[in-house]
């Protein structure tokens, strides 16, 4: 095929794939602009109800791709392959989510799909090739050596000087300035506008890897298409062409413009081009081959700017609601733009009633009303007239009731046809009494799974072939050996070596009612399995399950995993934990044996000491008769010598009577005798005195005579 007939045939293409579309009313309809039929003085409000619906299920949406790190899981292919299978899934996970900015470009294109029919997404591997000056301050010899020896760096500037070193000694440093030119591959996702992308309009399916053709439609400087290589001579006939005006109503319909670049670099000068994709005959063997060419502008291209043979096309497509054998859903849009038609006319009447119920018609007579202060309103304002009955209200009915109704109406049609809606508790509350609690949660379940079903068709049209295709460039273009953590642990991935795989389990359920009973039987089944675990020989847990179901339970809770509050018995440090947990069950079977053997010693210690505990019970047994028989002689010979000391008593009572009777004689006359003695004693003392007294008598006598008279007188 030459290249004019292929740039004719995807001109006819872009022709004809133009025509099929209209994205620019969905928007409008999002944003609220004028429909084009508001009157002068009459209300122009406008409902906001496809906006408001859209902006409802987005959170679902995102929270079911974003909560967790499994949206796509890919099957195992056989034994012993699940971790490898779930090391793939948090890989191509991770490109799609830190690599690529993936919640951007997944709001993205569920944002589009929602508004304005389908979203896309583009993915590829790109390699580019990154050219930078640098400069660099206290180099040292050392590392001046390292960076000449970089066959990717050149050196455009070196100055050389002397400096106080680290031992205060002085060294040589560098100052120098370099170029360094680096090759760097990655894969690249990039969310695609609805109204920049073209698929033939007989296209009878939502996957676009067969398609007849496809076109991303975009703009780039002239500095960009350089960058890429394309030639001098195709850059000047793109630019002769003018392919630089196309028409963004994004942006206008958002209230801005855009402006072009009025400098006099022609580097950023701005061209229109056509990366297209389809099914061509390009090697005259007549059979179609998959090609890629690039065409100068977005309706009638006439340059060709670059062709080549690809082995897949990079489109992701998906739409809310799927038509059978269409490419083009249904949105958002277009299940509630009459609903947004008909409460918009009726918000407006509501509000021009009210308008007219303050200020109401009049029927005037004619010359008979000063018109000026009849026309301005105004409170305690003063209307002139010649006649009192001059002005006559014309009366205007109240529609405030009916019209409201009508609007809850329009609102409960909403909600059944994009299954959200803001309800407030005593609405909840209110169906509740009605229909009763399970009712209720029917009610509620119902509406999230119209939801659910938008989130399933987005994760099977959308979500699971970007991860194949994530996978299949990583599997393609990724030789090198890269580091990955993966539950906890640092592991080597080399995407080269992977096998291919035709089956992945899809892991979104429908709404968040699904997630709470998944939670509660999650909960249910740990439950189950910590019951089963305490029956001794059963077979239906083990570790390995046990942590399935943790692991399930945390990621439906809005964690990534249970790694790092569990040990993966699967795991390096789970083997290694289980080795030591088994040998620790090792070494205390051992000391239990151990001690058992020990009980069995000390319990025929204890047979040996019981047995010797009945014989001397027996023994005792005798004792006791022979202390019993004992006592018993003893007793009677107490009772014999009892009554022996009491005839003993007896007697000396008797005895110690009469020699009472005859100590009392005695002591009576020995009373008497010593009575005697004293008054003979005391006979002979006065005796004595009476002697002395005479003697006293008769010295004195003598004395006196002696002396003569006087003196004896």
């Amino acid at each position: 095929m030459k290249d004019e007939v292929l740039v004719q045939v995807i001109s006819d293409e872009l022709s004809q794939a133009e025509q099929a579309l209209d994205f620019q009313t969905p928007l409008d309809y999002y944003i609220g602009n004028p429909r084009g039929d508001e009157c002068e003085g009459r209300s122009q409000v406008i409902s906001t109800d496809v906006a408001d619906s859209i902006e409802w299920i987005m959170p679902q949406v995102m929270k079911s791709f974003t909560q967790n790190n499994e949206i796509v899981i890919f099957d195992p292919l056989g034994p012993g392959d699940e971790l490898q299978a779930e090391l793939e899934s948090q890989y191509v996970y991770e490109i799609l989510m830190k690599e690529n900015d993936g919640f951007i470009n997944l709001h993205q294109m569920v944002k589009d799909a929602l508004m304005q029919n389908n979203g896309f997404l583009k993915v590829w591997y790109e390699e580019h090739t990154d050219d930078k000056t640098i400069s660099y301050t206290g180099i040292s010899e050392e590392q001046l050596g390292y960076i000449a020896a970089d066959p990717s760096i050149e050196i455009l500037n070196l100055k050389e000087s002397v400096a106080p070193g680290p031992n205060g000694q002085p060294q040589t440093v560098y100052k120098l300035k370099i170029r360094q030119n680096s090759k760097h591959g990655r894969i690249r996702i990039e969310s695609v506008a609805p109204e920049d992308f073209r698929v033939n309009p007989d296209h009878n399916s939502i996957n676009m890897d067969e398609a007849r053709f496809t076109a991303h439609l975009m703009e780039k400087t002239v500095s960009d298409l350089r960058e890429e290589g394309v030639s001098e001579d195709i850059i000047q006939k793109l630019k002769e062409e003018n392919y630089g005006d196309s028409d963004n109503y994004r942006l206008y319909a958002q209230g801005e413009t855009s402006q072009e670049s009025d400098t006099d670099d022609d580097s950023q000068d701005i061209v229109s081009i056509a990366e297209c994709y389809l099914f061509a005959d390009i090697d005259d063997d007549g059979i179609s081959e998959r090609v890629k060419v690039t065409v100068g502008g977005h309706s009638t291209p006439t340059v060709l700017i670059d062709k080549e043979e690809v082995d897949c096309f990079p489109w992701i497509a998906t739409t809310p609601i799927l038509m059978s054998h269409k490419w083009r859903g249904m949105s958002i849009y277009d299940r509630l733009k009459q609903i947004q038609d008909i409460k918009t006319s009726l918000i407006r009447n509501l509000l021009d009633n009210i308008y007219l119920q303050n200020n109401q018609r009049n029927a005037v007579l004619e010359n008979q009303v000063t018109m000026s202060d009849l026309m301005l309103s105004r409170p305690g304002g003063v209307v002139r007239v010649k006649n009192i009955d001059a002005i006559k209200p014309l009366p205007t009915p109240l529609i405030g009731d009916a019209a409201f109704n009508m609007l809850n109406y329009m609102d409960t049609i909403r909600a059944g046809r994009s299954g959200v809606s803001p309800e407030g508790e005593l609405q909840q509350k209110d169906i509740g009494e009605r229909v009763g609690s399970q009712g209720l949660q029917r009610l509620m379940n119902a509406k999230e799974e119209l939801v659910g079903l938008i989130i399933r068709i987005f994760a099977e049209t959308a979500i699971k072939p970007l991860c194949y295709k994530i996978r299949d460039l990583c599997t393609k273009h990724m030789d090198a050996v890269r580091d990955f953590r993966f539950r906890g642990q640092w592991v080597k991935v080399a995407p080269s070596q992977w096998s291919d795989r035709i089956r992945s389990t899809v892991r979104v359920g429908t709404g968040t009612g699904n997630h709470q009973m998944m939670l509660m039987s999650l909960e249910k089944v740990i439950q189950f399995q910590a019951a089963k675990l305490q029956e001794p020989g059963q077979t239906l847990v083990n570790p390995v399950t046990q942590f399935k179901a943790i692991d399930d339970f945390c990621k439906f809770s809005g964690l990534n995993s249970a790694v790092g509050y569990f040990v993966d018995p699967s795991s390096p440090q789970g083997q290694q934990f289980a080795q030591q947990v088994k040998q620790q069950q090792q070494m205390q079977q051992q000391q239990n044996l151990q001690q058992q053997a020990a009980l069995m010693q000390l319990q025929v210690k204890l047979a040996d000491a019981e047995m010797g505990k009945a014989r001397a019970q027996m023994d005792n047994v005798t004792l006791k008769g022979q202390v019993d028989k004992s006592k018993m002689m003893l007793e009677s010979m107490k009772e014999r010598h009892q009554q022996q000391l009491d005839m003993i008593k007896q007697d000396l009572e008797r005895a110690k009577a009469m020699s009472k009777d005859s100590l009392d004689a005695e002591r009576l006359d020995l009373e008497r005798d010593k009575h005697a003695v004293e008054t003979g004693l005391k006979i002979s003392e006065l005796a004595l005195k009476k002697q002395e007294l005479i003697e006293n008598a008769r010295t004195a006598r003598e004395i006196g005579e002696q002396n003569g008279p006087t003196a004896g007188a």
